[in-house]
């Protein structure tokens, strides 16, 4: 009803507009003015004209898409846009956008994965666009493998959400043990990432390695500091909860939860391996991997 009501305003005042547009001349300066003025302007309301002409026809194309949303009637949603998408092959991005959502809300997870064979085949670009939330399953899977795989492919393409992408990858190296590659890159993230709400993250990911390195003991203990002076915990809370449109920090709020008590913590010596710990999202920083990996022994 809300969208109706608003398609019928907006053409409402449109209307009014051109309505104003058309007879102002004749109102303010009369008949003979007017005449000459549209003489010479005639093409005016054939721009009025095409203008709500492709706003309505916008609003025509999605109309269906429209009053399923605001209905958040998600099973006609949800088989609507796949008929759309798999069926007649229209890839419209705001489909696309629409279905990702709908997957994530109606739990049908497991459905993103064809939709992004899909796209591989009639969109590439859309993957690229849509790379973080079509990778998100292989998370919540834990499929760690393909989690490494699917993000590798996009760490350095100039995409959204591309420095979330490149964390996702190095805790993927982490989650299979490849401690050597996932450190680095997340070491190198820590200098180039500005949002406080994945830089706490990736700290907190590479508090573990502190004993090792002595590169990361100086780079998480710097950083700390800095992200404690520019927030408190309760103006950081608020970073999250703005953030909440990124699907990456809705599926690791366990894991973000926690890097935000161990930054406010006051003991400096917890870390994320605590054992009362609440996220799912663990690794152990001294597991064996590959030899060359290994701290030496002295």
């Amino acid at each position: 009803m809300k969208f109706k009501l608003i398609f019928l305003l907006f053409n409402l005042l449109i209307l009014l507009s051109f309505a104003v547009v058309i007879f102002m001349p004749f109102m303010m300066l009369g008949a003979e003015y007017s005449r000459n003025f549209w003489a010479s302007s005639w093409y005016l309301p054939l721009i009025f004209l095409v203008i709500i002409i492709a706003i309505d026809s916008y609003f025509f194309m999605n109309w269906r898409l429209f009053t399923l949303l605001e209905a958040e009637n998600w099973p006609d949603l949800v088989r609507f846009l796949e008929n759309e998408i798999m069926q007649k092959g229209h890839t419209r991005t705001s489909y696309v956008r629409a279905l990702i959502h709908s997957y994530f809300v109606t739990g049908n997870i497991s459905k993103i994965e064809p939709l992004e064979q899909t796209l591989r085949e009639k969109r590439p670009n859309l993957v690229k666009k849509f790379a973080l939330e079509l990778g998100m399953p292989k998370v919540l899977h834990k499929n760690h493998a393909d989690m490494v795989k699917f993000f590798y492919e996009f760490k350095a393409e100039k995409v959204p959400h591309q420095q979330w992408i490149r964390f996702l990858y190095a805790f993927g190296e982490l989650m299979q043990h490849e401690h050597s590659e996932g450190r680095e890159e997340l070491l190198a993230l820590s200098h180039a990432v500005r949002d406080p709400v994945l830089k706490v993250l990736v700290l907190y990911t590479l508090d573990p390695f502190k004993t090792l390195d002595d590169e990361v003991l100086g780079r998480v203990e710097q950083q700390k500091e800095e992200l404690r002076r520019r927030y408190n915990e309760n103006q950081l809370q608020k970073a999250i909860d703005k953030r909440k449109d990124n699907i990456a920090i809705v599926v690791m709020t366990p894991l973000i939860q926690d890097s935000v008590k161990w930054l406010f913590s006051q003991t400096s010596s917890e870390s994320n391996t605590d054992s009362e710990s609440t996220s799912e999202f663990t690794y152990d920083s001294t597991a064996e991997g590959p030899e060359d990996e290994k701290p030496s022994e002295e």
